[in-house]
């Protein structure tokens, strides 16, 4: 019921249908992961992270959870504890314990906390190992027994079996995302190769590898790669992101009219499709300037999922660029309500006012904005431009000075390249000096914790690490090369 209000659009509805059955079934696993994620989607990080710590203290291995922390706490920065989030996963489908499962037959070392320390080198390499080992045993019991058992028995074994497979490519190949991200190409090939000894056409594995393929320039290999994904039957999302990557391929082959019969076919042959798949179907109408068609495809999207803010983002750039102002307006506000924390639907949101020189609504939307995300520098940059533009120049600084207060991870360089170039035309030239100054100290120290992961991930990661590294560079088939892999 509760994820029922949320697709309808009623995250507040959905939020207390998850708080009504957590108060009378206690502390459900699923339950909590389900508000736990409405709260992600909301970017309200910190009651997602207080969610997830009632989880662990009740329910050690819920495998969904665990994923779903893991992916919050490396996206946040947090690259250790979202490695042990990782293993802690693996180690939960190595014991047995199912997706759908509450985990809680599996014990821990550290229950007063409730995070187990990681301390078993090569856990996923040996997870796929046992994996596989453990099918062919029971490939081989079914052979044994087909004589006397009855297909029903047969199939529920089967489905058994197959489940956990399932289970574990998620957490192999969430775990090779996060390493190809930071360029730990060696260890994430490994986990792909065993996520393709699992699950030979798993559909999230099979587009990695296109992606991997298109980044070293073998677009028939990614073609190759991103069709043989259009089989999996194991998850909608995997598949549709197949039929995803093959037609944006296509379409940067110019083969365009291939590519839009993609789209289709993969609305069609996966029910129902993703809100996320029909906003790049949009955005592929988009770019061919068939608009009717993509405001189509963006109303689907948000009609197929409320809560999507990218979608909301999407459709509203799209509706300001027609001078849809009206339209736009209501997708910025829709957008903005989902997810108040994702400060790029207030950025949108105050270029199309400021496009319309409706300045002082975008002083209001800036100040809302500021609210949720203070430590968003550009928020405050676009800000003080604003009122700088408006020769507001006192306001301009205090402004600048805002977003110059953010913490070290989210300072901006830009801000002070802006602000320099406010203070010089206010003839401050040494305060616009210092300025630039401070901007190649930001770019130096971003640099710096850039350098600092990189080093850290070549003297050696705890995912995988006493596997066999990759020997050499693959043959541009979707293995992985030496070059950076960016972002997944």
């Amino acid at each position: 019921m509760g994820t029922l209000e949320w697709r309808q659009g009623n995250p507040s509805k959905a939020r207390e249908v998850f708080e009504k059955g957590l108060s009378v079934l206690g502390p459900s696993a699923p339950l909590l992961s389900a508000l736990a994620d409405l709260e992600l989607r909301q970017m309200n990080i910190k009651n997602a992270r207080e969610l997830f710590f009632r989880l662990r203290t009740s329910t050690l291995r819920h495998v969904p959870s665990l994923l779903l922390e893991a992916k919050m706490e490396h996206r946040s920065g947090s690259r250790s504890r979202a490695q042990q989030l990782y293993l802690e996963a693996a180690a939960a489908v190595a014991a047995g314990v199912v997706c759908g499962s509450e985990g809680r037959l599996l014990q821990t070392s550290s229950p007063a906390t409730g995070v187990a320390p990681v301390t078993f080198p090569g856990v996923l390499r040996d997870l796929a190992v046992a994996v596989r080992q453990q099918q062919g045993w029971q490939q081989q019991q079914q052979g044994r027994e087909g004589e006397w058992r009855g297909e029903d028995q047969q199939q529920t074994r089967a489905e058994g079996s197959h489940g956990g497979a399932v289970a574990v490519a998620a957490v192999l190949h969430a775990c090779a995302q996060m390493l190809l991200v930071e360029g730990d190409l060696a260890r994430a090939e490994e986990l792909l190769l065993a996520v393709e000894a699992v699950e030979s056409n798993n559909g999230h594995m099979c587009h990695t590898r296109g992606l991997l393929c298109q980044r070293e320039g073998n677009l028939a290999a990614a073609e190759q790669w991103f069709r043989r994904g259009l089989d999996c039957r194991t998850s909608r999302d995997g598949g549709l992101l197949c039929y995803e990557g093959l037609a944006e391929l296509l379409a940067f082959q110019g083969r365009k009219e291939e590519a839009r019969a993609a789209w289709q076919e993969g609305a069609v042959a996966v029910q129902p499709p993703t809100s996320r798949f029909l906003r790049q179907a949009a955005l592929f109408e988009k770019k061919e300037r068939n608009w009717a068609a993509a405001a189509a495809l963006f109303a689907d999207a948000v009609r197929r999922d409320p809560q999507d803010y990218r979608s909301w983002l999407q459709w509203g750039v799209f509706e300001s660029r027609q001078r849809n102002w009206e339209a736009a307006e209501r997708c910025f506000q829709r957008g903005t309500s989902v997810a108040p924390g994702y400060p790029y639907l207030w950025l949108a949101y105050v270029s199309s006012l400021v496009a319309q020189r409706r300045i002082s609504d975008a002083r209001v939307v800036l100040r809302t904005a500021t609210h949720h995300c203070p430590r968003h520098a550009q928020l405050w940059m676009e800000w003080a431009l604003m009122e700088a533009a408006a020769g507001n120049a006192d306001m301009a600084r205090q402004l600048f000075g805002k977003g110059a207060e953010v913490p070290p991870n989210y300072q901006h360089e830009p801000l002070y390249q802006a602000w320099a170039a406010f203070e010089a035309g206010m003839g401050n030239g040494d305060v616009a000096a210092q300025l630039m100054q401070r901007a190649e100290q930001v770019a130096q120290a971003h640099t710096a914790r850039r350098l600092a992961v990189e080093n850290k991930t070549v003297d050696g990661s705890s995912i995988g690490s006493t596997m066999n590294a990759a020997a050499g560079t693959h043959g541009g088939d979707g293995r992985v090369s030496g070059k950076p892999f960016g972002s997944v």
